[in-house]
Parts: structure tokens; C-alpha cells; sequence
């Protein structure tokens, strides 16, 4: 596998650490550097450096080609070794193969701003500029100004992307909560269907009950000569007695009902407002991961391409 090393053109360190790499004489290899003691750890202790792939990641003035010696660590962005040494240096890269490389870029993804925003051309123009530039067909001063217009444009653009994104997460979690609200409502006046009829179910029982009792207590105080007045007792008692149990069990139910039924509402919208949310951060961070792999796959061709490797 090979690795490379992004330094200033005199060796020194372009994205922090301290001291100077031995730089390569003609075709002779640089000297190895120092062996790193202790144990390895990205960004604290040991030579970082980069596959092709991670290369367009940590761009600079100078590119060169390493040689590693020992166990190195792999990390997503880097490679970290106790010992290294510059082979080569990339003569094709140069300020003006960066300038160029920046552009085309910059254009290989300007459909994209475009699409959202065709009337504003100062990105275009931008990059038209830099190109100029890195040509000698255009000033200091001209760069300077589309890159400040391009600068505004992205802000713009940006501010416009997360109102865009706010008003998309609000509808998707309104519907979700639409969803959920709708959900538990079903529940809850199936759930209140079912306590009623449980209450009914118990009054006619209770009732059936009263109306026995009733009926026993009043023939035995009154004997077979109080029938007629036994008879009127029972039917009062009856009466009396369903009435009571049933108005109290449709109380019951209905309070029941009504608070199981809220409880599950609220369950349910908290449950759908979470999922939605969890599932909306979810795409996002995969479309954004995908996004970003295929733009490296395509940068890396490029700079393999502009570096003549």
C-alpha cells in the first residue's frame, strides 16, 4: 500500500505537529525519521499518514510519497506509524494544479446549487475566475471579489437550507403526531366500547343480584298474605336497585375509559414523535454518508489523474 505526506515545500509541518521531515536529494529518499516510543495514538503520537483515497481530505502545498516502517494503527482519515520517511516529491502538484484541481471540484457539484438556485450565477463566476487565475488571465483583486460573492451565495444558500430543513422536520413530525393522535383515538374508544360493555355486562349482574335479594327479603317480612304488597317491593327494588348499580358502573367505565384512553394518546404521540424524529436523523446522516463516499471516489480519480500516480 502506498502512503503519502502533505508538508510545506521546506519539509515542515502544513496541518500541525512540530519539526521538519528529511526531504528527499534527487532520486535519494529523505532520511528515516525518529522511531516514535510508546504506544501509538492518532494525533498525539506517531507519523501520520495518507492512502490515496484519504489524500484529498488533507491537501497542501507539497505532496510526497512515504515509506513506513513498524505496526501502524488505521483510522478513517489517516494512517499512524512509529517510523516514515519521504520518498518522492509530487512535482505535478503545484499552486496552479491545486488551483485547477479546487476547480474542477467545485464545478463537478455547481449542478447542484444551480438546480436550487438557477438565477444566482456568483458561484459560477467564482469558479470562472479562479480559473483565470491559476492561468494568469485574471487579478488578485478579480479573485478576491467572486470569492467573496461566492461567499454570500453560500450563505445564502445555507440559511435558505436549514429554514428548508426546519420546515420539513416540522411537517414530518406534525404528521407523525396526526398519525399517532389518530392511533390512540381508535384505541381509546375501543378501549372505552369494551369498559362499557364490562359495566353493562356487571349492572345486568348486579341487577339480577339486587333484584333476587329483593325478592327473597320481601317474601319472607311479608309472608304469603303481604303478596300484593311484596310484589310492589320487588318491582321498587328492582328498580331501584338496576338503576344504582348500572348509573355506578357507567361512571366507573367512563372515568376509566377516558383517563386509559388520554394516557394512551399521549403514549403514542411520544412514541411516534421520537420514532419520527430518530428515523428522519437516520436518512439524513445516510444520505449525507453516501453523498460524501461518492464525491471521494470521484476527487480521488481526479487527483490520481492530476498527480500522474
Amino acid at each position: 500500500m502506498k502512503f503519502y505526506k502533505v508538508l510545506n515545500s521546506d519539509g515542515s509541518c502544513f496541518w500541525g505537529g512540530r519539526g521538519k521531515w528529511f526531504l528527499p536529494r534527487g532520486k535519494r529518499p529523505g532520511k528515516w525519521m525518529p522511531l516514535i516510543e510508546g504506544t501509538l495514538s492518532a494525533c498525539s503520537n506517531g507519523y501520520h499518514v495518507l492512502t490515496l483515497e484519504q489524500l484529498s481530505g488533507w491537501l497542501g502545498p507539497s505532496i510526497f510519497e512515504v515509506e513506513v516502517k513498524g505496526d501502524g494503527i488505521p483510522q478513517p482519515d489517516k494512517h499512524v506509524y512509529p517510523q516514515a520517511r519521504l520518498i518522492r516529491k509530487l512535482d505535478k502538484w503545484n499552486d496552479r494544479a491545486a488551483r485547477i484541481y479546487a476547480c474542477d471540484c467545485a464545478e463537478h457539484v455547481l449542478g447542484l446549487f444551480e438546480k436550487g438556485y438557477p438565477a444566482d450565477k456568483r458561484p459560477r463566476k467564482a469558479i470562472e475566475t479562479a480559473r483565470l487565475f491559476a492561468e494568469g488571465k485574471a487579478s488578485k483583486q478579480d479573485l478576491d471579489a467572486a470569492e467573496a460573492a461566492a461567499w454570500a451565495a453560500r450563505v445564502a444558500a445555507r440559511d435558505a437550507a436549514w429554514a428548508a430543513r426546519a420546515a420539513a422536520e416540522a411537517a414530518a413530525e406534525a404528521a407523525a403526531w396526526d398519525a399517532a393522535g389518530a392511533a390512540a383515538g381508535d384505541a381509546a374508544w375501543a378501549a372505552r366500547a369494551a369498559a362499557w360493555a364490562a359495566a353493562r355486562d356487571a349492572a345486568w349482574a348486579a341487577r339480577a343480584a339486587a333484584e333476587a335479594a329483593a325478592e327473597a327479603a320481601a317474601w319472607d317480612a311479608a309472608g304469603a298474605a303481604a303478596g300484593d304488597a311484596a310484589w310492589a317491593a320487588r318491582v321498587a327494588a328492582w328498580d331501584a336497585a338496576g338503576a344504582a348499580a348500572e348509573a355506578a358502573a357507567w361512571d366507573a367505565a367512563g372515568a376509566a375509559a377516558g383517563a386509559a384512553a388520554w394516557a394512551a394518546r399521549v403514549a403514542a404521540w411520544d412514541a411516534a414523535g421520537a420514532a419520527a424524529w430518530d428515523a428522519a436523523g437516520a436518512a439524513r446522516a445516510a444520505a449525507w454518508a453516501a453523498a460524501g463516499a461518492a464525491a471521494r471516489v470521484w476527487q480521488t480519480a481526479l487527483l490520481k489523474k492530476v498527480l500522474g500516480i
